[in-house]
């Protein structure tokens, strides 16, 4: 037979691991509520830095001038995307055929949760580019020179060759489904809107979506070319049509 003190210590540790439960899911709850209400004024703020990002474009007279001012927007669009823009999504539903245009404002299937980031932050997509399978999401947005594929490697195979290709957001497309991969501050995040439950970042190691699937392909955002059709608010044609 179990000891008393045995079950109060057991008492003890239940209650204090279901408190911790309880104050984790009102923390992250609150923080989705909080970047919700926060995301307007992050769209404004990026509608008005692409405007003087444009300005900047017109401006540059070089190649030189161009090239600085690319990677310019392309260290912003990180920025904002990974410490903003993605964690706004976070504890939105997943739903098969959800395609909610702004977090927890309905349901959100994986690609219409990559293609509405993406024309969150002013790139001119139209939505159906989110009903794609994931490899042609990303031909259809990534240069060809940025665009990787993988049969049956492993989480730490990928990681490696993610980091050859420095740093920077990458679409990541898997047997049925498709996300984002961050490598950033020296850290690799994977973040989707997770089949079943909802908008989330997870290592990819111990992503259960990550580790099940055969066939891997990524694409890394924001090359040059891409962003020229920002600044010029140019749209991407759905030249890989699977329908």
């Amino acid at each position: 037979m179990l000891s008393k003190n045995f079950i109060l210590l057991l008492k003890r540790f239940l209650i204090t691991f279901g408190f911790s439960i309880i104050c984790s899911v009102l923390i992250f709850g609150g923080c989705c509520i909080w970047n919700k209400y926060k995301y307007p004024e992050t769209l404004e703020e990026i509608k008005n830095k692409k405007i003087k990002f444009v300005k900047s474009y017109k401006l540059a007279s070089s190649k030189q001038e161009k090239e600085k001012l690319y990677k310019e927007i392309q260290n912003y669009l990180n920025q904002v995307i990974s410490d903003t823009v993605l964690p706004a999504w976070y504890g939105t539903p997943w739903s098969f055929n959800g395609d909610a245009e702004y977090p927890l404002d309905g349901t959100i299937a994986c690609g219409f949760f990559v293609v509405h980031v993406l024309r969150n932050c002013n790139f001119n997509i139209n939505s159906k580019m989110a009903i794609q399978p994931s490899e042609n999401i990303i031909k259809n947005l990534i240069q060809s020179n940025y665009v990787k594929r993988f049969s049956h490697i492993s989480i730490d195979t990928l990681k490696n060759h993610i980091k050859k290709m420095g740093e920077g957001i990458y679409i990541i497309g898997l047997d049925s489904h498709v996300g984002f991969i961050l490598n950033l501050n020296d850290k690799i995040r994977f973040t989707h809107a997770h089949g079943y439950l909802f908008v989330l970042s997870e290592y990819p190691n111990f992503s259960p979506t990550l580790l099940s699937s055969d066939y891997i392909v990524f694409g890394k955002l924001f090359d040059e070319s891409m962003i020229e059709k920002w600044l010029l608010n140019q749209e991407f044609f759905i030249n890989y049509d699977y329908f």
